[in-house]
């Protein structure tokens, strides 16, 4: 990054020199440094310091929003592949009581390939 000339001697090149030095800065410390010599670079950091926490606020939100849908995701798989399991299970005792394989297709919603693999 180019460096900043010295402080000019006009009071309007100051306030351009300040404005330009803050836009540049690094950090907060050498933001609020370069604000307590100029109200309106003040009320500038206000305004940003704002900005930034509600953009913070909305990406925390984002990412709660993200992890409450993981959630349910994983869990909604985890209900589906229970219920195949139970399918499977249940099938796999019919079977093995002799039922019909037309009744155990009825009852599990397998299909008569998946009931001969059990």
């Amino acid at each position: 990054m180019k460096k900043l000339p010295d402080v000019p001697d006009s009071a309007d090149s100051k306030d351009a020199w300040l404005w330009a030095k803050f836009i540049a800065s690094e950090s907060e410390e050498e933001m609020a440094e370069l604000a307590k010599q100029n109200e309106s670079i003040e009320q500038g950091r206000q305004i940003l310091v704002k900005l930034s926490a509600e953009e913070n606020a909305e990406y925390q939100a984002f990412i709660a929003d993200l992890q409450e849908r993981d959630y349910i995701s994983s869990m909604d798989g985890a209900r589906e592949e229970g219920l195949a399991e139970g399918k499977r299970d249940g099938a796999r005792l019919m079977k093995a009581d002799g039922m019909e394989f037309a009744l155990i297709e009825k009852y599990t919603g397998l299909s008569r390939e998946e009931i001969e693999e059990l």
